[in-house]
C-alpha cells in the first residue's frame, strides 16, 4: 500500500491526519504557540486581542473545526494530492506534493478573536506565487475582516479548483 492510498484509508475512517517529524517531542501544552506542532518552527507573533489563553483555546478549537472542513474540501480534488499543515494554534497552511517541489506554492490561513465584534476573522496569504496571481485570487479587500467562514471554505474551493497551488512559477 503506498502513502497515498493509506492517507486515503485512515480519511475515509474518520482520522484526522497531522505530519511531524517524529524526532520532535509533542508539545505538552497545544495552546502555547513557542513551539511547533509539525516539522518546522512557527513565525507567527501573537495578534493583539489573543493574549488571553482561553481566547488561544478558543482560537485553537475554531482551527481544528476549520481544519476538518478544509480537509473535506481538499478531498474533493482527487486530481492532486492535498494537505493541511498546523503550524500553531491560529496557523494552517494548504500544500500538495504533486508540483514536484518541496517548497512550492501553499495556502496561509491564520485566524484570531475580534476584540471588537467577538467573530473570528481569517487571514489568508497565497505564498510563493508571484503577486499578478496572488492579487487575481485575493480573499476580501485589504483592511477587511473577512469572518465568513463559508466564504473561506468557497475560496478555498476555488483555488484548488483552479490549480494554483500546483503550478511551478
Amino acid at each position: 500500500m503506498n502513502l497515498n492510498e493509506a492517507k486515503q484509508l485512515l480519511k475515509r475512517n474518520g482520522y484526522l491526519l497531522e505530519f511531524r517529524d517524529a524526532s520532535q517531542d509533542l508539545n505538552d501544552d497545544p495552546y502555547d504557540d513557542s513551539e511547533a506542532w509539525n516539522n518546522c518552527n512557527p513565525t507567527y507573533q501573537d495578534s493583539e486581542g489573543v493574549e488571553d489563553r482561553k481566547e488561544k483555546q478558543m482560537v485553537s478549537r475554531k482551527m481544528d473545526e476549520l481544519i476538518k472542513k478544509i480537509d473535506e474540501v481538499c478531498n474533493r480534488f482527487d486530481d492532486y494530492d492535498y494537505f493541511v499543515k498546523r503550524y500553531a494554534y491560529d496557523n494552517i497552511q494548504i500544500r500538495t506534493t504533486d508540483n514536484g517541489k518541496t517548497g512550492g506554492p501553499f495556502i496561509q490561513i491564520e485566524c484570531w478573536l475580534s476584540s471588537k465584534s467577538k467573530k473570528f476573522v481569517y487571514n489568508t496569504t497565497l505564498a510563493r506565487v508571484p503577486d499578478k496571481i496572488s492579487n487575481k485570487y485575493m480573499f476580501g479587500a485589504y483592511g477587511e475582516d473577512v469572518t465568513s467562514e463559508e466564504d473561506l471554505l468557497q475560496w478555498i474551493s476555488k483555488i484548488l479548483g483552479h490549480g494554483v497551488i500546483n503550478s511551478e512559477y
